[in-house]
């Protein structure tokens, strides 16, 4: 469990998405976070499968001590499975310590913060299949049974997840839901900035020259 509570001087969180290894993409994103005084950092996982180097990204996760999950596509090549799909890497793509980062990596992280308990997770809890699409509601969210288990136990506030591709700030039943997207570059790469202070969620893309523009927030309410 990563606990939040003891930075007292706490101010933000850096959230990535699923990076898909985009290595120069993700370097970019955390020198984004640097620059900003950010060494809180969190990230929904899906760190293999991509058109980038995928042992330099485990790499830079590693040296920047980033909370990582476990993705669908980290499972799968573990597991030797969906590797007929496009940019999928090989096991022997990997390097001895990228094997032992994946196989080492948690479904997800319970995080203590200052606006309430917080989970980090690929897709719903320890489905990394599950997922939220913005544009649910009513009956879809009322037979999601991953997420209505979460809103019953009414244990945590927050929800950080990936998995879709689809950057979103979603309230169901007081219960936020923070969907980082994805650094994925054919899915409008972007990542995601919560300042705990002030309660703002502020959504960051890249652009087609891949210059890094604000493009949304949302206030916790």
């Amino acid at each position: 469990m990563l606990n939040l509570n003891y930075l007292k001087d706490i101010k933000y969180i850096g959230i990535i998405g699923d990076i898909h290894t985009q290595d120069k993409l993700l370097n970019r994103t955390i020198s984004f976070f640097n620059k900003k005084g950010i060494n809180n950092i969190l990230s929904t996982g899906d760190i293999v499968d991509g058109p980038g180097n995928v042992n330099e990204c485990i790499r830079i996760l590693k040296k920047n001590n980033i909370k990582t999950v476990l993705g669908n596509h980290d499972r799968w090549i573990l597991n030797n499975q969906m590797r007929l799909l496009p940019d999928a890497n090989k096991i022997s793509d990997l390097e001895v310590n990228s094997i032992k980062y994946l196989k080492a990596l948690p479904k997800t992280i319970q995080i203590l913060s200052p606006i309430g308990n917080v989970l980090l997770c690929h897709g719903i809890n320890e489905n990394d299949m599950n997922k939220i699409n913005p544009n649910d509601f009513g009956y879809a969210l009322e037979v999601n049974e991953d997420l209505q288990n979460i809103i019953n136990d009414k244990y945590y506030r927050i929800i950080i997840n990936g998995h879709s591709h689809k950057r979103m700030f979603k309230i169901i039943n007081s219960l936020y839901i923070i969907n980082a997207g994805t650094l994925y570059y054919e899915h409008d790469p972007c990542f995601v900035i919560l300042d705990i202070i002030e309660r703002i969620i502020y959504f960051y893309v890249f652009d087609e020259y891949k210059n890094i523009q604000m493009e949304d927030k949302y206030l916790l309410p």
